[in-house]
């Protein structure tokens, strides 16, 4: 099959030469800034037709240095893209040559040409490199992809252009026939990022060490030690040789000192202790079997999964700059960005929020409406304002070896990890869950949601909490407790709205101190003297006690009452007045306050003694 250009050129009856190709193709004619840009805005299969016209274009091409992204080899494939990220521009599938119309590369001969985007070329063995040489040279090629595939090329890697991204070697159906090859193709290419090699690594040469990610199946009598002693590994695996447990703790101590991030190996011995392996080294370890080691500058998690050891490098982030993330949504005037948040599930603010420490405070400052937050001893679950069944609970109760073995995105709350997924419930809603490594730091996940949200009502039902639970709490507009406390912190004095349902050691000065608008105690059984001292501390001080409920312990108001000026309830409001002495149960009293004459009734309303200050 004739290309286009070749079927123009025997139409006029002449050679294939540039005098034929300037008679019927005038664009090699343009000047070269010009031709240059009409030649980037070709398809790249049609700019390979061109070169193919004559020596004298395929020059000119090249003097254009059209770039290119990469180019990728295998033995059966040839595929060329512009941009790695879109559609790949040139792609040939190489096969057996059949008894077809010729074309010609470099002097080989080549069959079957479809000049399409995705076309198949008839071609023998040796010319398969003459057709990627030629395309490395008529474009300028960013990075060039070579997967060693098929015997063939194990004889010839010499027709290839040296300078190699990217190297692959992996099985073939032979594989004794090349393992003796396997060191003259190391040698002769120069790797620059990636070296895959799915057999045995004969000997580590200075070329294999320059690069930057080695991957290996086995070695053959190379110490762990020779690979970590070079600096130039970013990542770094070997995944079916099994070092002893001795070598790879001598050789971690070699690794923390080089400028590698990232290393994995084989260990599958069953009775190890993995604990063994940073021996002398100050670690911390906790439940899922994970080092953190704290140097001056690093720090260094180690993960087992029962057949690799895993090991990864960071910098300390005072020492390192986080990458800013730009996220364009707060761009956004800080109205519909609000609109934007408030429809969210908290689960996705979560996860905008753990972008920056800007995104936080972003995201904070838009005053942004939670429902509830429930804080139990192994639990904390968010509710929506939009929709109750929105949800996003952090659960300690989930078996955290059944997380371990599987793969789980991980989210920083603070400096503590979590494993974060999506659970079905029953009624086919899904959750995202949260679950902390260490069982005590959903407390920090609390404060952090605390400290993001504007939140309606917070329940906890935790006994003696540590005192940092509480430092956002001046932000919540209603308290709910039913953890048994030994007193009140300061920073629950002034929460406009708090309940509280059971009966700690609370002592009665920190319920003086409450500033609360509305007040409710259940199981407190507080003394009739320690009732009338309550309502004495309301009557003498300017506080925003606007409803005081006792749960009713059998008090007597002339007891409760007594030392008090009172006279008979009376509102003008006679609706108020109707409705409120059908619930209570006898007299309701009134009283005055000092400072402003404010007034207050006092009676039995159902199971509770109630103070209760009215406008009227």
């Amino acid at each position: 099959m004739l290309s286009k250009l070749e079927k123009l050129e025997f139409a006029d009856g002449t050679s294939n030469n540039m005098t034929s190709l300037s008679k019927g193709f005038l664009i090699f004619v343009l000047p070269e800034s010009v031709l240059r840009k009409v030649l980037n805005e070709m398809d790249l299969v049609v700019i390979l037709e061109l070169s193919l016209s004559s020596k004298k274009s395929e020059s000119i091409i090249h003097s254009c240095s059209i770039p290119v992204e990469m180019i990728s080899f295998e033995w059966h494939q040839v595929s060329v893209f512009r941009n790695h990220y879109e559609k790949c521009d040139i792609k040939f599938d190489l096969i057996d040559c059949g008894q077809t119309e010729n074309r010609f590369i470099g002097g080989c001969r080549f069959a079957d040409w479809k000049a399409e985007d995705s076309g198949v070329i008839s071609c023998y063995p040796h010319c398969r490199s003459a057709l990627f040489n030629h395309l490395n040279t008529i474009f300028s090629v960013g990075k060039l992809f070579y997967t060693i595939d098929k015997w063939p090329v194990f004889q010839k890697p010499h027709e290839l252009p040296r300078n190699a991204f990217s190297l692959t070697i992996p099985k073939v159906s032979n594989p004794e026939l090349v393992e003796d090859t396997i060191g003259t193709i190391l040698d002769y290419f120069d790797v620059e990022d990636t070296l895959d090699l799915e057999y045995n690594l004969p000997r580590l040469s200075e070329k294999v060490l320059q690069v930057k990610n080695l991957k290996l199946e086995s070695v053959l009598n190379i110490p762990l030690a020779d690979f970590l002693h070079h600096s130039n590994f970013k990542k770094l695996q070997i995944t079916k040789h099994d070092y002893k447990s001795d070598e790879i703790r001598d050789g971690i101590f070699k690794w923390l000192g080089n400028g590698s991030k990232y290393l994995r190996l084989e260990y599958r011995r069953t009775d190890s202790d993995l604990y063994q392996f940073l021996r002398g080294i100050s670690s911390e370890k906790n439940n899922i079997l994970r080092f953190q080691k704290f140097s001056k500058r690093r720090s260094v998690s180690v993960g087992y999964n029962g057949s690799y050891l895993e090991f990864t490098l960071k910098k300390e982030k005072n020492y390192e700059k986080k990458k800013k993330t730009r996220f364009p949504l707060f761009r956004l005037p800080a109205l519909p960005l609000r609109e934007i948040f408030s429809a969210m599930n908290p689960a996705e603010t979560l996860e905008i929020s753990l972008l920056s420490q800007k995104a936080k405070l972003s995201i904070k400052s838009l005053n942004i409406r939670l429902k509830s937050i429930v804080l139990n001893t192994d639990q904390l679950k968010l509710t929506d304002e939009t929709d109750e069944r929105r949800e996003i609970a952090i659960d300690d109760f989930l078996n955290r070896h059944e997380l371990k073995r599987k793969m789980y995105r991980s989210q920083m709350i603070g400096e503590s990890q979590f494993f974060t997924f999506v659970k079905l419930q029953e009624d086919f809603t899904k959750t995202m869950c949260c679950v902390p490594m260490n069982s005590a730091e959903h407390l920090l996940a609390f404060n952090h949601f605390l400290s993001l949200y504007k939140v309606g009502t917070v329940q906890f039902n935790i006994s003696d909490p540590p005192d940092r639970i509480f430092t956002n709490f001046q932000l919540i507009t209603n308290l709910d407790i039913s953890g048994r406390l030994t007193r009140l912190p300061r920073e629950v004095f002034n929460v406009p709205l708090i309940n509280i349902t059971t009966r700690g050691n609370i002592p009665f000065a920190d319920f003086l101190r409450l500033n609360c608008s509305s007040i409710k105690l259940w199981n407190h059984r507080l003394t009739n003297g320690e009732v009338r001292s309550w309502i004495r501390h309301w009557k003498e001080h300017m506080t925003n006690i606007q409803l005081l409920s006792l749960e009713d312990n059998n008090y007597n108001l002339d007891i409760v009452l007594r030392g008090f000026t009172i006279s008979l309830w009376q509102t003008r409001n006679e609706a108020n007045r109707e409705a409120y002495r059908l619930s209570c149960s006898g007299e309701i009293w009134e009283i005055q306050r000092d400072a402003d004459g404010k007034k207050a009734s006092v009676g039995l309303m159902g199971e509770f003694l109630e103070l209760r200050v009215w406008k009227d």
